[in-house]
């Protein structure tokens, strides 16, 4: 034992003397040659004044990310758009191109109700825009409208083929409702129109043809105005009426589409009364109308000459409305409200797709 501590002592002053700083029970290491050069410490560790482009790369990764997030959000938050921006230059309706009238604050990201006004025999578009006044109210009540045009007929006169009464008096044959349904499918495709704010305003032959679509179509039109119309002869022959909105307009002395019925060319339409009894039975309205306040709807004729009739509690939040004009014409001289009142009723009626 005592001569293992003497070996110890004897290694421990050898290795002092050598400069070593190895301690005892640990391998030497080799140290750095003087003579050789140093390592370029640039190829082995980052300089601190330049960015590490892996930290770059992704930071630039993380910045991106959060701009396509934020992008991804406006798009998300934005108003969606119901319609392409609209195209003037190609008016719809294809070879019967019809008249729009936009209000003056349209967009397209929001739903517009759209009022179709069809013409009299032998008028056009732009007569009964004059006379009824489409074109004036878009912007006041919200709405886009558009005017479409009938055919001409053997003497020129431009006509709808809406019954067998009228007015297609040389059996053309026509499918104005082909035409007109058309006409509604395009509009929705290329304007901004709410599916169940579709409207119909007809005079005369107009009138006619709006209850042979209200009679196809169904509940797709919500609500129909007819001044001085009528409908199939036959009720059977309204094949596939909706809880459309009806409110009919005529003049107790109209002398071409008579109040209480008549015929044209051998073939019969009803009176009035009649249509509107109808349109309550098919809306499911109580039997018996409400007599509401007269109203003013011509300016030949002093005071509130006219009659208002409604059978209201009919299903689907419809209504029928009859306003008998006492002493009225076929053309009556309009009142500057007749329009809006007429606009105010159709807008109470939404349609069903």
């Amino acid at each position: 034992m005592r001569r293992k501590a003497i070996i110890l002592v004897a290694l421990m002053a050898l290795a002092s003397a050598a400069g070593c700083d190895t301690q005892v029970g640990e391998t030497a290491q080799p140290k750095l040659d003087a003579t050789q050069p140093e390592a370029d410490v640039s190829e082995t560790t980052p300089d601190a004044s330049e960015p590490d482009s892996t930290l770059a790369d992704s930071a630039d990764l993380q910045d991106g990310a959060a701009l396509e997030d934020v992008d991804q959000q406006n798009d998300a938050d934005a108003d969606p758009e119901f319609a392409p921006p609209w195209n003037a230059s190609t008016p719809p309706g294809g070879v019967r191109p019809a008249l729009v009238f936009l209000p003056d604050d349209y967009q397209t990201t929001r739903r517009w109700p759209l009022v179709i006004m069809l013409h009299g025999y032998s008028s056009n578009a732009a007569g009964s825009n004059t006379y009824l006044g489409l074109e004036a109210h878009t912007t006041s009540h919200g709405y886009i409208g558009i005017a479409p045009e009938g055919l001409r007929d053997s003497v020129g006169n431009r006509f709808w083929n809406a019954t067998d009464a009228c007015c297609d008096n040389n059996d053309n044959g026509v499918d104005d409702v082909a035409y007109l349904t058309a006409l509604i499918d395009e509009a929705e495709q290329r304007l901004a129109v709410d599916p169940e704010r579709i409207y119909l305003i007809g005079h005369s032959n107009g009138g006619f043809m709006s209850y042979r679509l209200a009679c196809e179509l169904g509940s797709r039109i919500a609500a129909l105005a007819s001044l001085a119309g009528s409908e199939h002869d036959k009720a059977s022959d309204c094949t596939a009426p909706g809880k459309t909105g009806v409110l009919q307009i005529h003049g107790t002395l109209d002398s071409v589409v008579l109040y209480g019925g008549g015929m044209f060319y051998g073939n019969r339409y009803p009176g009035a009364e009649d249509v509107v009894a109808r349109w309550a039975t098919r809306n499911g309205c109580e039997p018996s109308p409400t007599r509401l306040e007269n109203i003013d709807v011509t300016s030949l004729i002093l005071g509130k000459e006219t009659e208002v009739e409604r059978w209201s509690a009919c299903d689907d939040d419809s209504s029928v409305e009859l306003w008998r004009i006492r002493g009225g014409s076929h053309i009556p001289a309009l009142t500057a409200h007749f329009t809006g009142n007429v606009l105010d009723f159709l807008f109470r009626h939404r349609g069903r797709r």
